[in-house]
């Protein structure tokens, strides 16, 4: 069997009052959509190790999407819940409304701050990729060869991947266990067609080595249009 393990990453579906920072707050999350999370379903491998966050909102994407399997081929677990995969916790950033936090604060190309500022009463970008770094690490080693599905956060996902380079590169020879990405989006509502690859968005494959180390925010995050900039 190999050694590779494929994650299958998948942003929450859309919360419905998301005029406000949520960061780590538990809010629902819109799953009225069958049409999308059908989509999504249609994308995903058999078989896989389902994962979430701590948070409802993953946890509800989740049972959308599994909704949308066929009954004997749904998981037969629920799926496990990882702590570490939880958003960002932004402090006393959490319940300020986006409009109001944009004008008191200088514009920045990445999330809500520099990846080194921690948010009063919470953690940084940087605290956050030091929370998911390990636990990924550890259920890549735990689940091997396996395919793991993790519905979580924007946070989390942009945490994942600095851990993470292209496809296409000889790995290290001291290398003892590999893992690829990819990102699907469970939040676009837009159907073109019936095509589920006009409903969902895909990330490029990418490929984490272990130990993995830890790199800064990719530059092309700046380039990101700001209505999608900071959205946990």
């Amino acid at each position: 069997m190999s050694s590779e393990t494929h994650w299958w990453w998948i942003r929450h579906a859309p919360v419905p009052d998301n005029a406000c920072i949520y960061g780590q707050r538990d809010v629902d999350s819109d799953c009225t959509n069958e049409d999308v999370f059908r989509a999504v379903a249609a994308e995903l491998p058999k078989g896989a190790v389902w994962l979430t966050s701590n948070l409802s909102r993953t946890v509800q994407t989740a049972d959308a999407i599994t909704a949308q399997i066929a009954e004997r081929k749904r998981p037969k677990q629920a799926p496990l819940k990882v702590p570490e995969f939880a958003e960002q916790h932004l402090g006393e950033w959490q319940g300020v409304p986006r409009e109001e936090f944009y004008k008191m604060r200088k514009p920045v190309p990445f999330w809500f701050g520099p990846a080194h500022e921690r948010a009063p009463g919470g953690e940084s970008f940087n605290d956050l990729i030091e929370r998911v770094k390990p636990a990924m690490e550890r259920l890549t080693q735990e689940y091997a060869g396996c395919d793991i599905v993790a519905v979580a956060h924007g946070g989390t996902i942009k945490a994942t991947r600095s851990s993470f380079r292209p496809t296409g590169r000889s790995p290290s020879a001291s290398t003892t266990a590999r893992s690829r990405a990819r990102i699907i989006c469970a939040r676009r509502t837009a159907i073109s067609g019936g095509s589920a690859r006009s409903i969902i968005g895909r990330g490029r494959a990418a490929r984490m080595e272990l130990p993995c180390p830890v790199r800064p925010p990719p530059a092309r995050f700046a380039r990101l249009p700001p209505r999608l900039r900071g959205r946990d």
